[in-house]
């Protein structure tokens, strides 16, 4: 008899950032003979690209608050279809992802189901600008962590926020960090700035357009640079409700020439080849998946000292680690990377080893791993 487990991904966001991406990296390399693949999002890049999966099935519920009278009954239909079909003898995981599907997600559990929860947000830099949501937030959070089977932190700098605010049971929280695709590309050390001139220099960042990015710190910080190489150039990919602010504050240090916005891309990694630097200025960052597409792609790499960042860049190593809101500290270690290219592509060399810790072939064996243990040990303990 088929007794594979049934997986149940949920998340309120489609559009492919931090944790839709990696949502998707589930769907597409989880272990179709083992487990029954389902998603719950709203209509979007991810529910549209999870449709071309094989054995994915995907159902659309609009998530726009946490307080929506509709998602809940939608997602309630949705878990009664997927738990009724196939054998009905399988255990079934709901696996939500984020605050908004954590919360709805698990209200709406149907009788003798597992719950999994990822945190990709919050950890001691990030905080939300109406803190009465913030608390009510966390109020809520720790609520239903403590009635969930496993909870997942994305860093640890989101484990040790969930712990030392008791969010969440110590015995129930682990570690699993986000994983890039490596398998169809070849890394290759690319010494980056050794045979280009100054004026040539191209800095990249990528982030939605918003406080926690720091991007008013990065504009700052170019303001510094220009005047060593006045014709360095920073281009920002992204969108937000800071464009306007953002680009009011380019104009006003006379750097129309030297910083573009983008916008949003799809061709993210196409532009990444022709930069030579790329730039986090994050106030806040529980992780930074777009740090190991930047190494991937062979980018010396400047980043706040912030959340999950330090799990990934060790300072001097595979980048250069400065704090956070100090522009004056980002010009300083960008000029370092223009200055010393040697340095910069031994960071691209060892960027190239860390990296492929990370690939979705390990990360999705933990994952995996997690799932099985949480259906063993119920059974175990006879719940």
């Amino acid at each position: 008899m088929d007794k594979k487990i049934k997986i149940v991904q949920v998340i309120a966001d489609s559009d492919l950032s931090g944790g839709p991406k990696h949502v998707l990296g589930i769907l597409e390399n989880i272990n179709k003979d083992e487990f029954d693949v389902f998603l719950i999002c709203p209509a979007g890049n991810l529910l549209t690209l999870a449709r071309k999966i094989p054995g994915v099935e995907a159902y659309q519920v609009e998530m726009p608050s946490k307080f929506d009278v509709f998602a809940p009954m939608e997602m309630k239909y949705a878990f009664r279809k997927i738990y009724s079909s196939g054998n009905v003898f399988s255990p079934m995981i709901v696996h939500s992802h984020g605050p908004r599907a954590g919360l709805l997600a698990r209200a709406s559990l149907p009788h003798g189901v597992f719950s999994v929860y990822t945190e990709h947000r919050w950890d001691f830099d990030y905080h939300l600008e109406n803190r009465v949501n913030e608390y009510f937030q966390l109020k809520y959070l720790r609520k239903y962590n403590f009635k969930t089977d496993l909870i997942i932190a994305v860093s640890s700098s989101v484990k040790d926020f969930l712990l030392k605010k008791k969010l969440a049971p110590e015995n129930r929280v682990i570690v699993i960090p986000n994983g890039i695709e490596l398998e169809s590309k070849k890394l290759k050390v690319k010494s980056k700035n050794g045979d280009k001139k100054f004026h040539q220099i191209t800095i990249g960042s990528v982030g939605n357009l918003n406080k926690q990015k720091g991007y008013d710190y990065l504009i700052e910080a170019m303001a510094i640079v220009v005047k060593k190489y006045p014709h360095i150039t920073l281009e920002i990919v992204g969108d937000g409700e800071e464009r306007e602010d953002l680009r009011f504050k380019i104009k006003d240090l006379r750097l129309d020439k030297n910083i573009t916005l983008l916008g949003r891309r799809n061709d993210v990694e196409k532009l990444m080849k022709h930069w030579d630097i790329f730039v986090s200025s994050s106030i806040a960052e529980t992780f930074g998946i777009v740090l190991l597409e930047a190494m991937k792609n062979g980018l010396p790499i400047v980043a706040t000292r912030v959340g999950g960042v330090p799990d990934i860049i060790t300072s001097l190593k595979n980048g250069l680690l400065v704090a956070k809101e100090d522009p004056e500290s980002l010009a300083e270690a960008i000029l370092k990377l223009v200055d010393h290219p040697s340095k910069a592509a031994e960071m691209v060399r060892q960027g190239h080893e860390i990296v492929k810790k990370y690939d979705w072939k390990n990360v999705i064996q933990l994952v995996q791993d997690a799932y099985r243990n949480v259906v063993s040990s119920k059974r175990t303990d006879g719940k």
